[in-house]
């Protein structure tokens, strides 16, 4: 019997351990293609986007963002998940309008159908900003420099955390899943270039486990049933 139930108890850890890594979704681009990945949807006012070798953070490419007009100038691109899920993202931004007031805003971004959560940096400041909802800027601390620049984003169950160049610039306990996560450019003609996007995530806990929860159901009464046929 308690051969029975250790051999129960290691499938269902097998089965929810399975279920997480089938339904993880995982998005890597470098950039390094002569077009961009169909999966990114793109916004285009007054701009563009395109592979460039002007600057690269890994390899010999980037994404390259331009505006042309202002006002009314917004270049975006950015990742839908299929279904929302918690997890992490991060980018690398070179910033070359650091310093520059007429330099355009740069801002990568992670959210879902209700909130969104921002890094950002704008000429109205020589610091970084990050941006809860609709609360407004908060400033960093970190200095807005020309160079290569990591924004990252984690959000699970209790837990959501802004980085900027692996330095934790906010935290809470305001973890949501999240449906999608890209970044833009607006407020002036100007360019900028964004490499080694990361996004993983998986679906919403509650949805998992009770999936794998079923799977295991059914390998106990399928076990269950052979145990008394053989005693």
């Amino acid at each position: 019997m308690k051969k029975f139930l250790s051999l129960l108890g290691a499938l269902a850890v097998y089965g929810l351990s399975m279920t997480f890594v089938a339904a993880q979704s995982t998005i890597t681009d470098s950039f390094e293609g002569t077009t961009l990945d169909p999966s990114w949807f793109t916004v285009l006012n007054h701009g563009s986007i395109f592979p460039s070798t002007s600057q690269a953070h890994s390899g010999t490419q980037s994404v390259q963002l331009n505006t042309s007009a202002f006002p009314g100038d917004s270049v975006e691109m950015h990742q839908n998940l299929n279904t929302p899920g918690y997890g992490q993202v991060s980018v690398w931004l070179y910033d070359s309008g650091a310093g520059l007031s007429q330099a355009a805003n740069v801002n990568f971004f992670v959210g879902n159908n209700t909130t969104a959560w921002s890094l950002l940096g704008s000429p109205a400041f020589a610091t970084y900003q990050y941006v809860l909802g609709s609360s407004g800027f908060h400033d960093t601390g970190i200095g807005r420099t020309q160079g290569w620049h990591q924004f990252s984003a984690e959000s699970i169950p209790g837990l959501l955390a802004l980085a900027v160049d692996g330095t934790l610039v906010y935290s809470s306990s305001d973890g949501q899943p999240f449906s999608y996560s890209g970044f833009r450019m607006w407020g002036a003609p100007w360019q900028s270039n964004w490499d080694d996007f990361t996004l993983t995530a998986v679906p919403e806990p509650s949805t998992t486990i009770l999936f794998a929860l079923g799977a295991a159901a059914g390998v106990f009464v399928r076990v269950f049933r052979k145990s008394r046929q053989i005693d």
